[in-house]
């Protein structure tokens, strides 16, 4: 059975596949579902959890025990949910409709395949795998390799269609630091990693912040006028919360973000600042997407999901994250043209 992203109004077939503008969401998403999954992930297993134990004198048993349990509960939800949505973005993606070569369609399936298997190997039996013949270690290597091809499948798979050149970019732009991230990788795998493999790996880091920036001008369609208030004012209060504990605390908030974002920023407080305006400026995108209807609100929620799967991609749910919020706007590429030429033929 192939999950959709949004549950239609009305039954009928699933129009992921291509075949027209995608069908209206309805109240229930399991996209929403797993993006208020991956928030308490973070909030809850990478923040709260390492927290707490730092303070193991001042916090009551219950308290750190109950935080434990609930961070677990919201990663292996955030694991299970993630690969379950790839899993189907995957078959409806492989199916003719939205990628119109073969290849293609082809390449991603197998690839695709591939990814999720593993990924489900290493999350439920990684002793079977041994037991198989392929350790751990090397089925990890497998993992991260099967994910930056499965990427760049999908930043690729912009380029043939009808779409506007800066959402081109932009896919690009989100899929460029996963490639960064992996060439480190694989020189910490092969015990090789060299100045320049760190220094990639730094440009990688710039090249996600650039993304987030850019998140505003690559991917929303202007005017939109519905939302502004809200998504500027919540943003604006992320802003001030971040601002404060840069100036209380920069090393707080550099620890902060390595542990939810995987982002190594140092203590000095100028690079710290352009951290957050690009943070403001992706959430300002994001949540203005959201906010609106129809494929707007399906791409916004793609960038919701890249943008919680951070930068240092090594776990399986965050590559589900991130590979769903490219397909999500790789999903959304083909219906901002129409609109377009409508508006210049006028």
């Amino acid at each position: 059975m192939v999950v959709p992203w949004f549950k239609p109004r009305a039954a009928g077939r699933s129009r992921l596949a291509g075949d027209g503008p995608p069908a209206a969401p309805g109240r229930f998403s399991l996209a929403a579902v797993l993006v208020l999954a991956a928030l308490l992930e973070i909030g809850l297993y990478r923040i709260l959890r390492p927290l707490l134990r730092s303070e193991l004198d001042l916090v009551p048993g219950w308290l750190l025990r109950a935080t434990e349990l609930s961070g677990a509960l919201a990663l292996n939800l955030t694991s299970v949910l993630g690969l379950m949505l790839l899993a189907g973005v995957v078959l409806q993606l492989a199916r003719p409709g939205l990628l119109p070569h073969i290849v293609a369609r082809l390449s991603l399936g197998l690839v695709g395949g591939v990814h999720v298997l593993l990924a489900l190997g290493l999350l439920a039996a990684p002793g079977w795998m041994s037991a198989l013949g392929l350790s751990v270690t090397r089925a990890h290597v497998i993992l991260q390799a099967s994910f930056v091809c499965l990427g760049v499948l999908l930043a690729l798979g912009v380029l043939p269609m009808r779409a506007q050149a800066r959402l081109k970019v932009g896919m690009v732009l989100l899929i460029a630091p996963a490639l960064c991230h992996f060439y480190t990788y694989w020189g910490v795998v092969r015990g090789t990693l060299s100045a320049h493999q760190m220094s990639v790996l730094g440009l990688g880091q710039a090249i996600h912040g650039a993304a987030a920036a850019l998140a505003l001008v690559c991917f929303c369609p202007w005017p939109l006028r519905q939302g502004v208030a809200l998504a500027g004012t919540l943003s604006a209060l992320v802003l001030l919360g971040g601002a404060l504990l840069c100036l209380m605390d920069s090393e707080m908030l550099a620890r902060t973000a390595h542990a939810a974002f995987g982002i190594r920023l140092p203590p000095a407080r100028l690079p710290q600042v352009l951290y957050l305006v690009c943070l403001g400026s992706f959430l300002f995108a994001s949540l203005i997407l959201v906010l609106q209807g129809d494929w707007l609100r399906l791409r916004g929620l793609g960038l919701v999901l890249w943008g919680l799967s951070g930068y240092e991609v090594q776990d399986p749910h965050r590559m589900a994250l991130l590979l769903l919020g490219v397909a999500a706007v790789l999903r959304t590429a083909g219906q901002e043209w129409p609109r377009a030429s409508s508006s210049s033929s006028r």
